[in-house]
């Protein structure tokens, strides 16, 4: 399920969610149930991620290009989810993420 999608500055099309099943959008199989992804502007797949690892539930439901480029994604999640290094542990039911992704 699509939840957020975004055109950075060079017109590809960014891309966050969740799926239920498998996933591969052009790099691979997902193992994360929330995932973001980059398609070029003819639509070609460019990369896609998804947290690393997660005990619980995650649902990336925004994500923002900034005026530099920069790529931030907002979502919610339940229990234990670690993103690009960094471990969330929710403080009780769903809890909101804010994450500034550094590259694809």
């Amino acid at each position: 399920t699509i939840k957020g999608q975004a055109v950075d500055g060079n017109g590809n099309l960014l891309l966050s969610g969740f799926f239920d099943a498998k996933l591969d959008l052009g790099g691979g199989p997902l193992t994360s149930p929330a995932f973001i992804a980059s398609l070029g502007p003819d639509g070609a797949y460019r990369w896609s991620r998804g947290a690393s690892h997660i005990e619980g539930s995650v649902d990336a439901s925004q994500v923002v290009v900034d005026p530099s480029g920069a790529l931030d994604v907002v979502g919610s999640f339940h229990g234990t989810i670690v993103v690009d290094g960094v471990r969330l542990v929710s403080a009780g039911d769903d809890d909101i993420f804010v994450h500034r992704m550094l590259g694809p």
